[in-house]
């Protein structure tokens, strides 16, 4: 948008500058004030109805008043007349939900603040043509013009805050649990062979005598 920006004042300058401008019939310059009351509901990527986000209720916007800019050049009659419009509007403020609701890929914890930036810039371009000598035959009394406009919205929306804790904190447990696990099935297996060793060498041999001891007479 930025980029737009500079286009726009570009134009201007080179309408300006150029030759032709010097035949423009003319030229209309003015700035007005506009009282900006925001209202309705803002969501990114919303699930459920919890993720729509009140502006008067969770994020607490208020009341602006913003200023605004028209300028109108009038060409010769061969070449559209010009209109440009520009109407910044932005808030912010810091606000809080009742439950927890998601914006775009983070979830936000219930009644934990956060802060929210609403832009919404208009920028209108016109092309237009007035109807020849109307004016003139009602002596200024009708004028009426004829074009497009096109309008451009700059919009962006930032939620920024503590996300909930919830889904990380149930993953970081889960491989907790599976790597104490494991720890714990590594030591057992182990601990089993050693086992099963020291049983097996504190068992007491037999003693079987040999074929002539058991012939051999007893002494008395």
């Amino acid at each position: 948008m930025k980029r737009l920006k500079v286009w726009f004042a570009g134009g201007l300058l080179t309408l300006a500058l150029a030759p032709g401008a010097a035949s423009a019939t003319g030229l209309e310059l003015a700035v007005g004030v506009w009282n900006q009351s925001p209202k309705g509901d803002i969501s990114y990527k919303p699930v459920t109805g919890l993720d729509n986000l009140s502006i008067d209720d969770d994020l607490k916007y208020s009341d602006e008043t913003r200023i605004f800019g028209r300028a109108k050049i009038e060409l010769p009659l061969f070449l559209p007349n010009i209109y440009l419009m520009a109407t910044p509007s932005e808030f912010s403020n810091t606000g809080s939900k009742n439950a927890s609701f998601r914006f775009g890929n983070q979830i936000f914890a219930a009644n934990v603040p956060f802060t929210s930036e609403l832009k919404l810039d208009h920028y209108d371009v016109g092309l237009y043509y007035g109807i020849p000598l109307l004016k003139t035959a009602t002596a200024g009394i009708l004028n009426v013009d004829l074009g497009l406009n096109a309008r451009i919205i700059d919009f962006k929306a930032r939620v920024t805050g503590r996300a909930h804790p919830t889904k990380l904190r149930s993953v970081v447990e889960t491989l907790l649990w599976e790597i104490r696990d494991s720890l714990r099935l590594g030591f057992g297996q182990r601990e089993r062979a050693p086992a099963i060793k020291a049983a097996a060498s504190r068992r007491t041999p037999r003693y079987t005598p040999p074929a002539d001891d058991a012939r051999r007479p007893a002494v008395c």
